[in-house]
């Protein structure tokens, strides 16, 4: 029971308790300690507490409360327009959330109680926001394969923090259930290291024409110029078709070691964090679901673009018997362009266009349909 309900089972019975006679308050002593599972001692102590306290005695203990039930349900407000990530993603894009919330006439908070959100630290944040979080962990399935061409391809073992816009990283995701077999539909997914920029493309199966294809839609939609490829140790990378069109295209291409997922860090966050927890773990295997999944990418990555921050570890040291990373400022990727100096005013201001036409309320709902789309979809294919 929480404190609360037990101080209104104390209440309930502390006039009798104070009146009876000695059977009787043994009685009342045994149906409170049942009731509150309480010893039979610190029932006799509250009481005598409740009893003898004065009428004028208000509850005094603990600091004031400051961020009250109104401030709570604002940040989950905003929490939710951030798609639930964590605090330290959220913090520093609580003033744009609500605004966006406040154009649709959806923000029915008062200004005392947004200023109050907006001046919430991140500790404070944070612990907030662990109250709210329910974590699932879910692990899938992977169709990595060696590859024979490994030797023409470099493992790159340099360090991914501070270069400049153009390097890519790039993997698979695949889309089987919990049946690795037959034709399904698998999601490439991109990520630009330095502007921390993704775009995602689904296709049918893992051939090598199809993923390069893939590949090429999602470099044209990264605001910056092509000038490497880095990916995992899979065949769906690793394979003369591809190196010859990376060769042709005057890209350089590099790949990570097996099991090493630190080769390419910023790949693996990204698939974890966007498409399993948007798209899911079920099966998708058939043609319809690629043009699905692809009509929810087009809007899901202008969302996490524009409207969803991200931070990079940039430095990663040991103290005592644990590590200790440090992290950049929390930004957008919308935000990395266009403080970057090596990108071009002209896609700066082709971004900024855009973005003002944008709105993260919006673009979530879109998104919901969308996804509502691909399930009905799925529920077709699965019931023939």
């Amino acid at each position: 029971m929480t404190m609360k309900a037990i101080k209104e089972v104390l209440l309930e019975f502390k006039n009798d308790y104070w009146r009876g006679d000695k059977k009787e308050k043994g009685r009342i002593l045994d149906t409170v300690c049942i009731t509150t599972k309480m010893h039979r001692k610190a029932v006799v102590r509250a009481f005598k507490r409740l009893c003898t306290k004065p009428k004028r005695d208000t509850e005094s203990r603990g600091r004031p409360v400051i961020y009250g039930a109104d401030v709570q349900a604002a940040l989950f407000a905003v929490w939710e327009v951030g798609a639930f990530c964590c605090a330290e993603l959220l913090h520093s894009e609580v003033a744009v959330y609500s605004e966006a919330l406040r154009s649709l006439d959806a923000w029915p908070y008062d200004d005392l109680t947004t200023g109050l959100l907006r001046q919430l630290s991140l500790g404070e944040m944070k612990r907030r926001i662990g109250k709210l979080r329910t974590k699932h962990q879910l692990k899938g399935r992977s169709t990595t394969t060696p590859s024979t061409i490994k030797r023409k391809v470099p493992v790159y073992a340099g360090s991914w923090r501070g270069r400049d816009p153009g390097h890519r990283q790039f993997d698979s995701v695949v889309h089987c259930g919990d049946r690795l077999q037959g034709d399904m539909v698998y999601t490439i997914n991109g990520v630009d290291t330095a502007l921390m920029w993704s775009n995602r493309q689904a296709q049918w199966n893992k051939g090598e024409i199809a993923t390069l294809a893939s590949v090429e839609h999602i470099e044209s939609n990264i605001p910056s110029n092509t000038l490497s490829r880095h990916s995992d140790s899979g065949s769906e990378f690793l394979n003369f078709y591809f190196l010859n069109a990376s060769e042709r295209a005057e890209v350089n291409q590099t790949r990570s070691r097996s099991g090493k997922k630190n080769d390419n860090a910023f790949i693996e966050e990204r698939n974890g964090s966007i498409v399993r927890k948007w798209i899911g773990y079920d099966r998708y295997d058939t043609p319809h679901h690629v043009v699905a999944l692809n009509n929810l990418y087009e809007v899901l990555d202008l969302y996490l673009n524009h409207f969803q921050a991200v931070r990079r570890c940039i430095k990663r040291e040991r103290v005592g018997a644990r590590y200790v990373r440090r992290y950049d400022q929390v930004m957008t990727p919308y935000a990395r362009t266009l403080a970057h100096p090596l990108i071009s005013d002209e896609t700066k201001d082709r971004l900024k266009a855009e973005h003002a036409t944008l709105n993260p309320v919006t673009l979530l709902k879109e998104i919901a349909k969308l996804k509502t789309i691909l399930a009905k979809i799925n529920e077709r294919s699965q019931s023939k």
